[in-house]
């Protein structure tokens, strides 16, 4: 039998796989296992600006309006880069909710007795 795995870690994978069930089944030849680094299938684009096809889909998406906050409106969709993110860009949403939105649990009496014993 023979997996293709992708995963992000193949060193470590294969360090794994080399023990127990699945380690003998290797070694004895029934099973082959090929661990591949996924990022090997995509594109270098982490550095790229966002395209204007999907700044068109983020702003169609439209705004929200919170519920406690209805004078306040924020993007239901927004697109940052890694490096905007880095240099202190932040998501717009609502920064603090009203106390009113928390409620606190009642208080529970504790009961005192014997310990029940385990199963």
């Amino acid at each position: 039998m023979r997996f293709q795995v992708l995963t992000l870690f193949p060193d470590a994978f294969r360090a794994l796989a080399g023990y127990s069930i699945i380690g003998r089944a290797v070694q004895s030849g029934l099973l082959s296992i090929t661990a591949t680094d996924i990022r090997a299938f995509t594109a270098d684009c982490a550095d790229l600006p966002p395209t204007g096809p999907m700044r068109q889909e983020a702003a169609s998406a439209g705004f929200y309006t919170p519920e406690h906050f209805p004078g306040h409106q924020y993007p239901r969709l927004q697109i940052m880069t890694i490096d905007e993110l880095l240099s202190g860009k932040v998501a717009q949403y609502p920064r603090y909710a009203p106390p009113s939105t928390f409620r606190r649990a009642p208080r529970r009496a504790r009961t005192l007795g014997q310990q029940s014993g385990l199963v």
